[in-house]
């Protein structure tokens, strides 16, 4: 994977809405589903988006970006601080 943006916008595939929510991200072939949230502390209603496509699309990985300051799993959803997210982007650990 390219370090570059251009490598990082050819990972996006395409922005969907779900029940008038959007999922920020879909990498790869529509193997990892990524939503952004600004918040310290995600809860189960920021998931809504995140959990409805997993549903229908059954996704290798979900993965929610947030403020919080460590990371931790709620179901099949990977909640990672934004920092740690990138660490791991660029690691080629997301993909």
């Amino acid at each position: 994977m390219k370090k570059d943006g251009v490598g990082l916008i050819q990972l996006i595939l395409r922005i969907l809405y779900i029940n008038v929510k959007i999922l920020d991200f879909i990498l790869g072939d529509g193997e990892v589903a990524v939503e952004v949230k600004g918040t310290s502390r995600v809860d189960r209603t920021d998931l809504k988006a995140i959990r409805a496509f997993a549903a229908e699309h059954s996704p290798r990985k979900c993965i929610v970006v947030c403020n919080e300051a460590t990371p931790r799993q709620y179901e099949n959803i990977t909640i990672l601080p934004w920092r740690e997210f990138l660490k791991q982007l660029w690691a080629g650990e997301i993909l």
